[in-house]
């Protein structure tokens, strides 16, 4: 009987253990889009935690479609003026590869600081669509005026800030949902700003106590909310073109 070489076995041996192994790890086989999906439902913490399961999985945190910073991601420690947490942010932002379409920060300690500004600077540069801000009730800032440059928006949501057009501004061409939550700004810059973004379809204004009578020409507008204590009466407001 002819016994077959032992490095023939060996080299069998390493082909069984391979496709074992490949059979054993089914989601890191899945296709990128699955794992993306899976990665997003966990904290941002936690998603970078898996770095650490293999060299499959080193680098998958990175390629995260949706990033969402809240008080699970900095904890309770932080304190008003403390850019720690927004400059990991900012590091995050930097070591993040690939198309990136949310962003959500919902921390209110970090909206303050100067890296904010460099943070939305980085999400125009990555063509960022969906954007979310919204510190806790109680707490008003003043949003950067980066956040025009981001001009690949077509979500927009913000809650209790300073909000300021620069008069250089052409609009949000892509932009087709907008939240506003206790915005400071003046009816005329509210008609300007809506004027300029011709596609919008949804629209949602909670407390925007500032805000008199509306005129609000929007063609394409499919679904407007309104909520809260305006200087004008609901009966005021002037829907022109909604569908």
């Amino acid at each position: 009987m002819t016994i077959p070489p032992l490095c023939n076995q060996n080299s069998h041996g390493r082909k069984a253990m391979r496709a074992c192994d490949s059979a054993s790890d089914m989601i890191s086989n899945l296709p990128s889009d699955i794992l993306d999906n899976i990665l997003t439902c966990l904290p941002i913490r936690d998603a970078a935690r898996t770095c650490v399961l293999s060299k499959i999985w080193r680098f998958k945190w990175l390629y995260l479609s949706e990033l969402v910073f809240d008080e699970a991601f900095s904890g309770m420690g932080t304190s008003p003026g403390d850019t720690v947490w927004s400059t990991r942010i900012y590091e995050i932002l930097l070591l993040h590869r690939g198309p990136l379409r949310k962003f959500v920060l919902s921390n209110p300690e970090l909206l303050c600081g100067p890296p904010i500004y460099w943070i939305i600077l980085l999400l125009s540069q990555k063509n960022i669509q969906e954007c979310k801000f919204s510190p806790k009730p109680g707490i008003y800032y003043e949003f950067p005026l980066t956040l025009f440059s981001c001009t690949h928006l077509t979500h927009l949501s913000l809650s209790q800030c300073d909000f300021r057009r620069p008069p250089e501004f052409i609009g949000f061409s892509n932009l087709i949902s907008v939240e506003f939550n206790r915005i400071d700004m003046s009816t005329h810059a509210f008609r300007t700003f809506l004027s300029i973004c011709r596609l919008l379809e949804r629209l949602k204004l909670d407390s925007l106590s500032e805000i008199g009578d509306l005129d609000i020409n929007a063609p394409n507008l499919k679904y407007l909310y309104l909520h809260g204590m305006f200087k004008e009466s609901p009966a005021s407001f002037d829907v022109n073109n909604k569908k």
